[in-house]
């Protein structure tokens, strides 16, 4: 058979074949977001562009046929250098949100609008393992957090801030009152164990995600009992010893255990827990130089010497983080600062390179206009019960005196979220090549586009300020024997895709609404009610062709 080589693979190929089915033939990935086997390919994207037999030329590899003898490259600094600047230029007009603002300003990040998707639909067990993702204690945070995540909710430019923090405390009490609360599944043991000195949230935290993965933990502190500044320095009017003993109780339900009355280098020593344990983490919070060197690793000024990324001290195998390293008091901050913990414990117990969390590239709007936010409000959506902006407008629930929602209440506060978050965010092409290739938004600047009014029908969300006019939605809907179907607006940047001649998206996608939306590459055509969510974004990639673009580096 006649043969391509790329990159320096030989490719057998079939009569006809383009470079893209070539390439897909033998799971060598090109790059791209217009083209889907079975259809025609679109040009638009500009992605999966190659240079041929060394001649300077740029091609698209989804249309350029393979000729026998044919020598490309795709990956080299001239065809990354244009992959990255087409997804600059895509960026600068993409009005679209990765992440809710309420979501990347919470120090946990946690998935705030999916959760209250989930309560305005009555899917409170869903609603709790949305948030335990992310913050383990809501019942503890949802009393003490200083509702830094309502800070970036743009609900409040219109009337008041969504009341975050309370609802995930009602979903939190909810799941408390019940004779058996949710403990997440519990995975074959690893066989591995792990050491944390420290009770407070952050060793709390860092010992539940462990356990999670299927760690044996055990837990020293030198007090009588678990919580840290939790049980003895905040008063029982804000934080109900109830409360905590039944949150702490789920890290004994999942099989935790405590060594209480222990005080690390008193006691036991550093080099004790070496012996018995696979690795050690300390949050033992604020403690003075010699007391830290008592335990057996560097301080300086009254932290621990650490490598801030991935939480390593100078010992081999011991971590520490929260108030021994973080300058506040704040909860939220601690148990942060745990989960980020148990991915470095798990990536250097695991044999992997140890890169602590994974910060993921993150489109932003920034800052919207009264009349963008109205926009939003008019386009509310998945509500049966919908709610009423002007209601509850002007009122804000304070916790001092809050006795907890009802499920009405809890629906009718959830309903107020503007849903700013994209539910594509870990399903989008846009992003994950983004992230590879560096691109920056705000490479190329401008007067933005104003956010569009989103429009649904029964099957599927569109969000037209996401789409890059890639074209598959049209071809798609042709291909799929539509009547109606979908066509290209207006010119140049102006390009819009749209259901033509005033129908809606219901007339328009009859019968191709759900492939069209799943081929979708970034979150401009969704199915309505599905959620992308990962705890590990970098699996989304291919792994093969992650570690082929070598060349990005120079």
């Amino acid at each position: 058979m006649p043969k391509i080589t790329i990159d320096g693979f030989d490719i057998e190929f079939e009569d006809g074949q383009t470079i893209m089915q070539a390439a897909n033939s033998v799971d060598y990935e090109i790059p791209s977001m217009c083209y889907k086997e079975g259809h025609a390919a679109q040009n638009s994207c500009m992605m999966c562009v190659v240079k041929i037999n060394g001649n300077g030329r740029l091609i698209p590899s989804c249309s350029r046929p393979c000729e026998d003898g044919m020598v490309i490259e795709s990956n080299c600094i001239e065809v990354n250098d244009m992959r990255k600047t087409t997804l600059d230029l895509m960026l600068s007009d993409h009005v679209g949100d990765c992440v809710a603002p309420c979501a990347h300003v919470c120090p946990a990040h946690m998935e705030i609008p999916q959760m209250l998707r989930q309560v305005m639909e009555g899917e409170n067990l869903q609603a709790l393992i949305t948030v335990k993702r992310d913050i383990p204690f809501p019942g503890i945070l949802g009393r003490i957090c200083p509702e830094i995540c309502e800070g970036g909710c743009r609900r409040g430019t219109y009337d008041t801030f969504e009341s975050i923090c309370l609802v995930k405390r009602y979903v939190a009490d909810e799941d408390l009152a019940k004779d058996e609360p949710w403990i997440p599944e519990i995975p074959e043991k690893l066989g591995k164990s792990i050491a944390i000195i420290g009770s407070g949230p952050t060793g709390m935290s860092c010992a539940y995600y462990l356990l999670e993965l299927g760690y044996d933990v055990t837990i020293y502190d030198a007090n009588e009992k678990a919580g840290g500044n939790l049980r003895y320095a905040i008063p029982e009017e804000e934080l109900p010893r109830s409360v905590l003993d039944k949150e702490l109780n789920t890290l004994v339900r999942m099989g935790a255990a405590f060594k209480m009355g222990v005080r690390i280098g008193d006691d036991i020593g550093l080099d004790d827990l070496q012996r018995d344990f696979d690795a050690i983490f300390i949050a033992a919070g604020k403690l003075p130089d010699e007391e830290i060197q008592k335990i057996g690793v560097n301080a300086k000024r009254g932290k621990p010497v650490i490598n801030k990324k991935t939480m390593e001290t100078n010992v081999k195998g011991v971590f520490a983080g929260g108030g021994m390293i973080i300058q506040n008091d704040l909860a939220i901050w601690a148990l942060a600062s745990g989960k980020d913990a148990s991915m470095s414990i798990d990536q250097y117990l695991s044999g992997k390179e140890i890169i602590g969390r994974t910060i993921r590239f993150n489109s932003k709007i920034g800052k919207i206009s009264k009349e963008e936010t109205t926009n939003l409000l008019e386009a509310q959506v998945n509500t049966k019960d919908r709610y009423e902006p002007d209601a509850n407008q002007g009122t804000k629930f304070s916790k001092s005196d809050f006795k907890g929602f009802t499920d009405k209440e809890a629906k009718d506060e959830s309903a107020r979220c503007l849903h700013c978050d994209c539910r594509a965010k870990d399903n989008c092409d846009l992003r994950d090549f983004s992230e590879m290739f560096d691109a920056k938004q705000k490479r190329f600047t401008g007067k933005r586009r104003p956010i569009a009014i989103l429009k649904e029908s029964d099957r599927v969300h569109l969000d037209a300020g996401k789409c890059i006019q890639c074209g598959l939605c049209v071809q798609i809907a042709e291909d799929g024997g539509e009547e109606i179907g979908l066509a290209y607006e207006n010119r140049g940047f102006n390009t819009a895709i749209v259901a033509p001649l005033g129908f809606n998206i219901n007339d328009a996608l009859t019968i191709t609404a759900i492939e069209a939306a799943k081929a979708c590459p970034t979150g401009a055509l969704s199915i309505l009610n599905e959620e992308h969510t990962t705890d590990n974004p970098i699996d989304l990639f291919n792994e093969q062709f992650l570690k082929k673009p070598a060349a990005l580096e120079s």
